[in-house]
């Protein structure tokens, strides 16, 4: 089964204050990562660095 999920790394902060979003794509423990130009603030994201809008307290 193909897994696909967000990823932001804590280390990799751009000039602006934003981190770049990648898309991780798992299938059988075989992991492929996709940079792509969506970016977030960290006014977006939770204090373990997920994403607002997918732990629900966005809606």
């Amino acid at each position: 089964m193909l897994i696909i999920r967000e990823e932001i790394k804590k280390g990799e902060i751009q000039s602006a204050g934003a981190y770049n979003v990648k898309v991780r794509f798992t299938q059988v423990r075989k992991v492929k990562r996709l940079s792509g130009s969506l970016f977030v603030s960290s006014k977006d994201l939770t204090q373990s660095f997920n994403l607002l809008y997918m732990t629900g307290l966005i809606q």
